[in-house]
């Protein structure tokens, strides 16, 4: 006998064992053929089974921007009361699930920072989602959706996302034009 027919006879029985192994799924199929038959025997038929996986789907959908204006500064300074913008942003699922919601913003901190060249100190401002105060770049989990669907019609929950500047800090703010773009991103838990 050869080296190499002795090498066959070692590696077959290993060969066919993965080939079961691997060949098999977790998801039992059953498609069948038809058998030859006459249209009055009915036919011949075959099957097919179907199967779908659909992953946990999220959005957040009802984003605005946020505008300060100058005479919304004057007030929260005059009342003593911090000022508070609200987005009536929504999140909704394709399904029964929690989520984590992640809020960071265009700087490494909740910062307005000028954006006309002024070299003005940065503006801090804080975050809440829902009634949750955040930190910058940190999940804030087990959240309920506001919808089971990923449609964009307006939700029941509005004012989800709320940012506030302190009076104090509008009241030491030097005169000139700040920005910051804070970015939401929502995952399925």
């Amino acid at each position: 006998m050869s080296f190499i027919n002795t090498l066959r006879k070692a590696v077959m029985p290993f060969a066919a064992a993965s080939t079961i192994v691997l060949s098999t799924s977790p998801i039992a199929m059953a498609a069948t053929d038809g058998d030859p038959a006459r249209a009055s025997d009915g036919g011949s038929v075959g099957t097919t089974d179907m199967t779908m996986s659909v992953p946990k789907l999220i959005r957040i959908t009802g984003m605005s921007d946020i505008a300060i204006t100058e005479q919304e500064v004057i007030d929260a300074i005059n009342s003593g009361t911090p000022h508070t913008e609200s987005v009536d942003a929504c999140v909704g699922g394709n399904g029964t699930f929690t989520y984590g919601i992640t809020i960071t913003s265009s700087t490494s901190a909740y910062q307005l920072d000028p954006d006309d060249g002024s070299g003005n100190p940065a503006v801090p401002f804080n975050v809440t989602w829902k009634t949750a105060a955040t930190t910058h770049n940190t999940a804030v989990t087990g959240q309920t959706l506001d919808r089971e669907n990923l449609g964009t019609a307006a939700c029941a929950n509005t004012g989800n996302l709320a940012v506030a500047v302190s009076n104090t800090d509008l009241f030491a703010a030097r005169s000139g034009s700040y920005a910051n773009t804070l970015t939401l991103t929502v995952e399925p838990e």
